[in-house]
């Protein structure tokens, strides 16, 4: 054993004016927006979104079937919804028209020209039954799982993953895959063997 500490650090409390922080000036915000360069507005509450219960409740069913499967677009998302909401100016029935229509084909120029919406890609059925398999074998090991599926890359094989497992529970163990594995049609067999290789 050490020697017994025979001293106790003394404790205090630092009063004083060389013990507080400086804070500074309060900036006024309509200065900072006209100072940021590069950074653009994408998403701001239009008209009385913030204050009618009824708008509140219309931008909800706005998100609600953004995130539908079955619903227009497919099964897109909240975050392009309100991307659409902001450029219809906080017209909802526009905003689900440009939801319905598709994702938005932008100008290069326009700051989501390149933006990528998690869970937007599609996976075919083939494609869903080959990650489960490969899930399987692999665990997470995404670049393995990635070399069974060959359509995906790795990281949409984990925005795949990490989107979809709170909807999808995988199962643990192997024989309950297989317990649950449908046949495959015969058209559905010939793009799994295209895709493997085989």
């Amino acid at each position: 054993m050490g020697p017994k500490r025979t001293q106790e650090a003394e404790r205090r409390i630092n009063i004083g004016s060389q013990f507080q922080s400086e804070l500074p000036d309060l900036q006024d915000p309509a200065r900072l927006e006209e100072e940021e360069e590069g950074a653009s507005l994408v998403w701001k509450p239009w008209g009385d979104v913030e204050t009618n219960p009824e708008t509140q409740e219309k931008v909800r069913n706005l998100l609600h079937l953004a995130s539908a499967k079955g619903g227009p677009g497919g099964r897109v998302n909240a975050e392009l919804a309100l991307h659409c909401l902001h450029e219809a100016q906080g017209d909802v029935l526009e905003a689900a028209e440009m939801l319905r229509a598709g994702p938005p084909r932008r100008p290069e120029s326009h700051p989501l020209a390149d933006y990528h919406y998690t869970g937007s890609d599609t996976w075919t059925p083939v494609e869903e039954q080959l990650f489960k398999e490969a899930f399987y074998l692999h665990k997470k090991n995404f670049r393995l799982i990635q070399k069974q599926i060959q359509t995906k890359s790795v990281s949409q094989c984990v925005e795949y993953y990490y989107t979809w497992k709170k909807k999808t529970r995988f199962g643990c163990t192997r024989p309950r895959l297989k317990q649950k594995k449908r046949p495959r049609r015969p058209d559905e067999e010939e793009e799994v063997e295209k895709l493997l290789g085989e």
